[in-house]
């Protein structure tokens, strides 16, 4: 209930500050964006990653699962509790139980959250007027302090500019790159459809989500789709099965590359688009709105496909002997097309720029991979109790297989 109150997409963000011991820190706060787990530390030399167990199984990430299916999360910290899964867990052991029916009971659950992410707080840039100050007192400092104050914007133009600009904006330009391309908030929403039910044969628990994130600029979405089935059968006295099926899908869209860093570098004395509308040329061709708006695309989408298939076998009292089977399958791919951008001159729509040796600078990327994993394990538990005093024996066996194409 406290992760899901978080209202994140990612189990690791709703981590933040939760647990004792465990720091949570993000570098950036882009739609879908993980975040780095670090338990008591750096504690090992080599990986830092804790070791991820969800149901009993290991994983590659905490956020393939999604915050509404988990029952609840336990952290091992000390050496003695994670000694059990060996030297993978030297840099501790995060344990996640996913939601699972109860006899006799049936739920039926919809929930819906729309939101929004608002910045806190947007760096404030200087006008046109103290930006050509400055630039000339550069360009000055560098020749040596001779006696030309003003070797880049004259002296007239550097007082004079709001007037110029309301005569001819095209050549005396005024442009709020922030203000241009940022929007004032980037909206989100949540679906989750919950179904329990459950007898004393067969229990059911099932969840299906759809969670979008949108962005503070044009072009970048994410998207995430859910879904988990868990399955307790009791087949008999002596045999129970369980059978769960999980899925992911995200679907992550945006421009070839991130425009944050040049929106804050763009000098508001080069123009976005004239005042016909036609993209002009910013400084030296670089125009970061057009290439933001049209410049392409980098769009990626990940598939994983799991399950996890359990048979318990109770010969004698106090012993069961357990086996497990669980594929997972993981798809990736991601087009890159990169586009440049033409510009025109203000006064001169005939004469193009953005092109060299008259050919357009484009180009188009694409890479696919697909990661199969097998895990098997099988395991012998015996417990007895005797009087006061009890017995807990326990071996057990796993393999892991992974295949990458």
């Amino acid at each position: 209930d406290a992760l899901v109150s978080r209202k994140t997409t990612q189990i690791s963000q709703a981590l933040q500050g939760a647990l004792s011991g465990v720091t949570v820190t993000r570098d950036n706060n882009a739609p879908g964006a993980s975040a780095t787990i670090r338990i008591r530390g750096i504690t090992t030399i080599g990986n830092t990653e804790p070791l991820i167990i969800v149901d009993g199984m290991q994983v590659d990430n905490i956020n393939d699962v999604n915050p509404n299916d988990i029952e609840n999360i336990s952290v091992l910290k000390d050496a003695a509790s994670s000694s059990i899964y060996g030297s993978q867990a030297a840099a501790g052991v995060i344990l996640v139980t996913t939601k699972r029916a109860k006899t006799d009971q049936f739920n039926l659950e919809y929930n819906f959250e729309y939101g929004m992410e608002i910045p806190t707080a947007s760096p404030e840039f200087v006008n046109p007027q103290r930006y050509m100050q400055m630039t000339n007192e550069l360009r000055w400092n560098d020749a040596g302090n001779g006696t030309n104050e003003y070797p880049t914007y004259s002296k007239d133009v550097v007082d004079n500019y709001y007037q110029l600009n309301r005569e001819d904006p095209n050549k005396y330009p005024i442009t709020d790159w922030m203000g241009l391309m940022l929007k004032s908030y980037a909206p989100r929403e949540s679906h989750i459809l919950k179904i329990n039910g459950g007898t004393k044969a067969l229990k059911t628990s099932a969840s299906f989500g759809y969670d979008k994130i949108g962005a503070l600029y044009e072009g970048r979405t994410y998207d995430r789709i859910t879904s988990r089935i868990n399955n307790d059968l009791i087949i008999n006295k002596f045999l129970a099965a369980s059978l769960d099926v999980n899925f992911k899908n995200t679907s992550e869209k945006q421009p070839p590359y991130s425009p944050l860093f040049q929106m804050r570098m763009a000098a508001p004395v080069y123009a976005a688009t004239w005042s016909d509308g036609r993209y002009a040329e910013g400084k030296n061709g670089g125009n970061v709105y057009a290439r933001t708006r049209e410049g392409g695309f980098s769009n990626s989408q990940y598939n994983q496909l799991g399950a996890k298939i359990g048979l318990d076998l109770t010969p004698l009292d106090g012993l069961k002997l357990s086996g497990i089977f669980s594929p997972v399958l993981n798809t990736t791919k991601q087009k890159t097309f990169r586009k440049a951008i033409p510009w025109t001159l203000a006064d001169d729509p005939t004469t193009v720029g953005g092109y060299i040796d008259g050919l357009m600078l484009s180009n188009l990327a694409e890479v696919r991979n697909d990661n199969y994993r097998l895990t098997t394990q099988f395991l012998a538990n015996y417990s007895k109790t005797f009087s006061k005093h009890s017995l807990d024996l326990m071996a057990g066996y796993e393999n892991r297989y992974e295949f990458n194409e």
